[in-house]
């Protein structure tokens, strides 16, 4: 499936009808991640709260429970994308009402670009370590995306 088609029923899945009713931070603004929420540095200043059982609660009621492969309920909260090469769209994406989308920020000066156009992206790697980190931490208390099922 190409990055358009799992973009589009990620978006229909969410039931999100304008991406402009998404709030979006940085991946790197979250703080940490308990059995009960999830905490970030929100731009203001103040520190923001995410219930994940409102989360799996909003993903019930729009969905139905998810079922794995041996017919154990998950308790999926949110979604989650990482593009190797549309990596302006990796994120994760919790399913508060409006959603709440934690983004990856890529910067590159000019040296990660040369080194790009050769084929040497070693910030990758750093980004997607960061990123399978949440993965692992939410794991961590039985909690699921919706694409992991």
């Amino acid at each position: 499936m190409d990055w358009n088609a799992f973009h589009a029923s990620v978006l229909e899945a969410y039931h999100i009808e304008d991406e402009k009713t998404v709030k979006t931070f940085d991946l790197g603004s979250i703080r940490e991640i308990t059995a009960t929420e999830l905490l970030y540095d929100a731009p203001d200043g103040t520190v923001g709260r995410i219930d994940l059982a409102e989360c799996e609660a909003n993903f019930e009621a729009a969905n139905g429970p998810l079922v794995n492969q041996y017919g154990e309920k998950l308790r999926c909260v949110g979604g989650r994308c990482f593009g190797r090469f549309r990596q302006d769209r990796s994120f994760y994406e919790f399913f508060t009402a409006p959603h709440t989308r934690f983004s990856v920020t890529y910067r590159y000066g000019r040296f990660e670009r040369f080194l790009r156009k050769i084929g040497i992206d070693w910030s990758f790697q750093k980004r997607f370590s960061e990123f399978y980190a949440i993965q692992m931490k939410l794991n961590e208390f039985h909690l699921t995306a919706i694409d992991l099922n």
